[in-house]
């Protein structure tokens, strides 16, 4: 049975662009403030992003570490703002390719029988 396979690599502009579009429409919201840095990490293999804000309110910087399930989120939600055609159906998962977040796609295939071959009789 083939597999198909595909992978959306974002660049880091990408993933902080998606990040704040997906805040302005989530219920919990990040704080609010200018996004000091952007940190990719990998721990057990378990992809996080830190992101350090200026906050508006005290000024102070906070460090916020967005996780895996949330990046996930988050990319599925630029794809669709974007246009960019993801399956809803097919495991996902976030890969680091170079500098960059991928979100990987697969999907197996079901064959299906779509002509058949039958001997001649003569």
């Amino acid at each position: 049975m083939p597999t198909e396979m595909r992978k959306v690599v974002f660049t880091n502009a990408e993933v902080l662009e998606a990040v704040r579009s997906y805040n302005a429409k989530a219920k919990e919201k990040l704080p609010t403030g200018e996004i000091l840095s952007f940190k990719i990490s990998v721990d057990n293999d378990v992809i996080a992003i830190t992101i350090d804000i200026n906050e508006d309110k005290s000024g102070k910087t906070l460090g916020v570490r967005l996780t895996e399930s949330y990046i996930a989120a988050v990319l599925m939600s630029y794809c669709v703002d974007h246009k960019i055609p993801i399956p809803r159906a097919g495991d996902k998962s976030l890969q680091i390719i170079g500098d960059s977040i991928a979100l990987s796609i697969s999907l197996k295939r079901v064959s299906k029988r779509m002509f058949s071959i039958s001997e001649k009789s003569e």
